[in-house]
């Protein structure tokens, strides 16, 4: 039976093609909307979360916390030899020292050094460049390289050349000119892009720091103290059992310290908010939307509603040979299903191809974004669409099926 109701079904609708596709139009557009606003935005999240992660926040940070509130100025610092025994953990993948109290920032060392330029002090971030790693975004100068090795060389940020280029000194007179860093004189070689001009694909946290020579930059830092720990978890181990683990070690390493290493959660916590913000706002948005759909499925009612009354004769026929009313009721509510089913998988199909196009747009068209659009669209997403689409046409096609369904025969017949 239910074959033959299908079959019927398609012939129906092969018979009023142009309906059919009007009556589509209105669930592809719903269904398109809001499978562009969700595409865009999950591509946005995951971009957003990915650029979070890569400046170390999604790391664990070890922090003292001695026990007493007196005891907080305690000068206490970790040592190289703390990340020595914490990397022969099989659980830590690799470990970042901070250098400044709960920074937790950049995949690479950072400390905040005095600096003194033409007799003007001041004080500079500075970061050290690894062998092999990406050059700078630069605007004046050139770039450290791996041929500078000991040299005591750097490249400023811009904000730092800023400040210095006072009192009538250009940008470009501070190349080849001497800076005091940390007590040790460096030559200026470049000057980095000024960040704000930069897309958020290139405007990494590096831009911000002046660059030295990695073995120059191990020398800066040598007798600095080191605050915190950042560690990143090795594949497959959760993040708490990395947690009990280095606590455990480090807590053997110093038994005498009346206090305790703890976890620092703020940066953590503050990465879930911006993820919560971003899921809000992409709910409210998909919400907005849905009045598409709303619209799509009166649309399918009142497509419904003219398909039962055209069809009357045909109606009253069929009962008249034998049909029952559940079989006139199923037939045009598969019509229905059937119409808004497809029409949800265009939709699908359209709203992706439409968000792919609108995050190329604007990352070409706004070079501040340029990487932070994409577009993506998960099974999940398809499967809940295509159920929603097919949901539609049940709930809006059930009225006007059992209209259907009840007609009188007799009365359809001679009308």
């Amino acid at each position: 039976m239910i074959r033959n109701i299908m079959l019927s079904t398609l012939l129906g609708l092969r018979t009023h093609k142009l309906r059919v596709v009007l009556t589509m139009v209105g669930i592809i557009i719903g269904i398109a909307s809001v499978i562009t606003i969700t595409a865009l935005g999950e591509g946005v999240k995951k971009n957003s979360m990915d650029l979070l992660d890569s400046t170390g926040v999604s790391g664990i940070t070890m922090v003292y916390l001695p026990d007493k509130i007196e005891d907080m100025g305690l000068d206490f610092s970790f040592k190289k030899s703390d990340m020595k025994r914490l990397l022969r953990l099989e659980s830590v993948a690799s470990i970042i020292p901070n250098y400044g109290y709960f920074m937790g920032i950049g995949d690479g060392e950072v400390i905040d050094a005095a600096t003194t330029y033409l007799g003007t002090d001041g004080s500079i971030s500075v970061t050290g460049r690894a062998a092999g790693a990406a050059a700078d975004e630069l605007s004046l100068g050139r770039a450290i390289t791996d041929a500078d090795g000991e040299s005591h060389v750097v490249v400023l940020d811009y904000m730092t050349a800023q400040s210095l280029a006072v009192d009538g000194i250009q940008m470009r007179d501070l190349l080849d000119t001497g800076i005091s860093i940390g007590g040790a004189m460096f030559r200026i070689i470049g000057i980095k892009a000024d960040p704000t001009e930069l897309s958020a694909a290139d405007a990494d946290w590096t831009q911000h720091c002046a660059t030295l020579p990695f073995a120059a930059f191990q020398q800066l830092i040598a007798d600095e103290p080191i605050y915190s720990l950042v560690l990143t978890p090795a594949a497959g181990y959760e993040r708490q059992t990395v947690i009990d683990q280095a606590t455990d070690v480090l807590t053997q390493a110093h038994p005498g310290l009346a206090g305790t290493f703890e976890v620092d959660d703020s940066i953590a916590s503050m990465r879930a908010e911006m993820e919560s913000s971003l899921n809000i706002a992409i709910v409210v948005f998909v919400s907005i939307t849905v009045i598409a759909l709303l619209v799509g499925g009166i649309g399918v009612m009142n497509i419904m509603y003219v398909s039962v009354t055209e069809r009357r004769r045909e109606i009253g026929i069929k009962r008249a040979i034998g049909a029952k009313p559940r079989v006139i009721l199923l037939q045009f509510l598969f019509e229905a299903v059937f119409i808004t089913f497809i029409g949800g998988v265009l939709g699908v199909l359209f709203g992706f191809a439409l968000a792919k196009a609108a995050a190329f747009a604007i990352n070409t068209m706004v070079p501040d974004v340029e990487g932070m659009f994409g577009a993506i669209l998960s099974v999940k997403m398809t499967a809940i669409a295509c159920a929603t689409s097919a949901g539609i046409g049940l709930i809006f096609g059930i009225v006007p099926a059992i209209g259907a369904a009840r007609t009188d025969p007799i009365k359809a017949i001679y009308q």
